[in-house]
């Protein structure tokens, strides 16, 4: 094939993965939490021989998460809460500690204060966090202070990823927090 096929080729699949991820961000833009996601493409040359053309193909397998500010809206809902500027809250799932921007939250029967999938939501100490059923006028505080006719009850777990960490999506709204490697 010659290089211009070659190019072509990989231009279109590169294209259909961009648009995709438009797609993809274009459905979600109204999902409490969401970071919309662009790609990155890279072009790789290689040499066929002295003499002969070189062959280069794109490809865009890297994805690049924007983490700028999202609008805020009052929603009325008595547990759904925001962040103003930098930080997430922390979450707990099957496969570990997790974070995400999406504040949408509700009690569940026991009183455990659950994300919109069900996963608990935890303090700045790492433990769930628990709300009387007969709670009254709920409150956060810009330190994550969750109050209760105010009364504190616990601190939200607001945390910010150390410098140089990484965040992986692993959900529409939840990332995993991946250490920078030395």
């Amino acid at each position: 094939m010659s290089n211009a096929i070659y190019a072509s080729l990989t231009r279109q699949s590169g294209l259909m993965k961009e648009m995709q991820s438009i797609a993809h961000n274009m459905a979600n833009s109204a999902t409490t939490g969401f970071r919309s996601e662009g790609l990155v493409f890279s072009e790789y040359v290689r040499a066929t021989g002295e003499g002969q053309p070189s062959v280069s193909f794109a490809t865009a397998d890297s994805h690049a998460t924007r983490f700028a500010q999202g609008s805020m809206a009052q929603t009325g809902g008595r547990f759904d809460f925001a962040i103003e500027g930098d930080g997430f809250f922390q979450i707990e799932t099957p496969a570990g500690e997790r974070i995400t921007r999406s504040g949408a939250f509700f009690p569940s029967p026991d009183g455990e204060l659950l994300t919109a999938d069900g996963h608990r939501v935890l303090d700045a100490g790492g433990a769930p966090v628990f709300v009387p059923a007969d709670a009254g006028i709920i409150a956060l505080a810009p330190d994550g202070t969750l109050s209760v006719d105010g009364n504190p009850l616990a601190q939200l777990g607001i945390v910010t990823p150390a410098e140089g960490a990484t965040l992986e999506r692993e959900d529409g709204v939840r990332f995993v927090v991946k250490p920078k490697i030395i």
